[in-house]
């Protein structure tokens, strides 16, 4: 059972109960976006932006310059990734959903608590900013709170879009910009403090284990470490000659062609290394034993391809004598503050780029439609057109990388009801 994505549903139905109670309290827009409206910040954001004007005015023109050039890059990242997903076997999709409990390749999974405290500093900071240059310039901030677009946990500031709409088109990128900018900043911030804390991990934790996904190629390729005893498989790719052989996620191989897996791996690389088109390959399981024939890789005809990605089963665990000393969940406290610090640096920079993407009430598509404006000298039709179109291309690409992601969700929630009526 996964116990963190249970407690986020848990806590999905928690926050539907506080809705239909209060009700009343509630505003919600375009039947999908509820808010809840308070004060909270407004005049910490007018007093930062009354203290020090030059230094926001300073930073607002980075914030618009990084802006335009992180959705330039976001944008051709996105296609690029797209392109491989629909092209290229066993390609993953280039955006994963933040929700506890799910794995994303190359991440250890993220947990609820991890997952909570990350988003309400995301949103706080993102907002915070919004708030502040919109006083800069001298725009009334009506109100702030939290808001919930569907499933998606946000929190808002709420300008005044008249009086937002008649600053020059430098001053409503000023604020438009603000928001991804703030995530940029603190990412970088985060990034340094990860850093120092990095080294104090070796203090109250033995490293000789920890949790990875790794890919075949990485392995031969020697980019990998070689400390694990068993490999749990991940991903088996549709059509390869893993799946062919009836070989299944979650298999725990613990041999290949007799070579064991131990901390003694040189045979075991070996055999990686050198795997060639219609070489048979004897793999072993916990369960059972099976024979592989391998085929070619698509890109490269003499090396050899079986479909595999795996997953190791080690973890960090906290030195014995501290366990003993104060207890596991008081000794696992500085891994996971590390964790926490590491999700805030992930969840800050796919936020602040998500957020700088061409599309919709986003903060990109915002600045692209004012771009537009400038590009099209104020005509709102042929601005309008671009800004509609953009947006079009962009959900498309959005779905087409989540549906991998929605057919595991689906498979989680009914799978249960599906083996009680099967």
């Amino acid at each position: 059972m996964n116990i963190d994505l249970m407690l986020a549903l848990a806590f999905y139905l928690f926050l539907i109960c506080i809705y239909y109670k209060y009700k009343d309290r509630f505003e919600v827009q375009n039947k999908v976006f509820v808010l809840y409206k308070t004060k909270l910040g407004l005049r910490l954001m007018d007093k930062l932006a009354r203290r020090v004007p030059r230094f926001l005015k300073f930073l607002g023109h980075i914030s618009i310059f990084t802006g335009f050039a992180g959705m330039v890059a976001i944008s051709v990242i996105l296609v690029k990734v797209t392109k491989d997903l629909i092209t290229v076997p066993g390609a993953v999709p280039g955006l994963a959903p933040v929700l506890p409990g799910v794995a994303i390749p190359g991440m250890p999974t993220l947990s609820f608590f991890h997952w909570i405290l990350a988003i309400l500093a995301v949103a706080t900071v993102h907002e915070f900013l919004h708030g502040v240059y919109a006083r800069l310039i001298n725009v009334d901030v009506k109100s702030s709170g939290f808001a919930f677009l569907g499933p998606i946990l946000a929190a808002f500031v709420e300008p005044d879009e008249k009086q937002l709409e008649k600053k020059t088109k430098k001053e409503q990128l000023l604020v438009y910009s603000a928001g991804p900018f703030a995530n940029m900043l603190l990412a970088i911030v985060l990034i340094f403090l990860f850093g120092l804390s990095i080294p104090a991990i070796g203090l109250t934790h033995d490293i000789t284990k920890y949790t990875a996904i790794v890919d075949v190629e990485d392995i031969a390729n020697k980019t990998a470490e070689p400390v694990f005893k068993q490999l749990i498989i991940d991903k088996i790719e549709r059509g390869s000659p893993a799946e062919a052989a009836g070989l299944k996620k979650g298999d725990k191989i613990i041999a290949l062609d007799e070579n064991l897996i131990t901390n003694d791996t040189k045979e075991f690389f070996e055999t990686l290394q050198n795997l060639k088109p219609g070489q048979k390959l004897n793999i072993k399981t916990l369960e059972k034993e099976i024979k592989l024939l391998v085929s070619e890789k698509a890109e490269n005809a003499s090396k050899g391809y079986i479909g595999i990605s795996f997953k190791t089963d080690l973890s960090i665990e906290p030195k014995k004598e501290l366990i003993e000393k104060y207890g596991r969940f008081i000794a696992s406290i500085p891994l996971w503050l590390i964790m926490l610090v590491n999700w805030l640096i992930v969840i800050n920079i796919g936020v602040g780029l998500f957020n700088l993407l061409p599309l919709g009430p986003v903060d990109g598509g915002k600045m692209f439609y004012v771009a537009m404006l400038a590009l099209f000298k104020d005509d709102q039709g042929k601005a309008r057109k671009a800004f509609i179109t953009v947006t079009i291309f962009f959900v498309t690409l959005l779905l087409i990388n989540l549906l991998p992601w929605i057919e595991k969700l689906l498979i989680f929630l009914f799978k249960p009801i599906l083996a009680m009526i099967l």
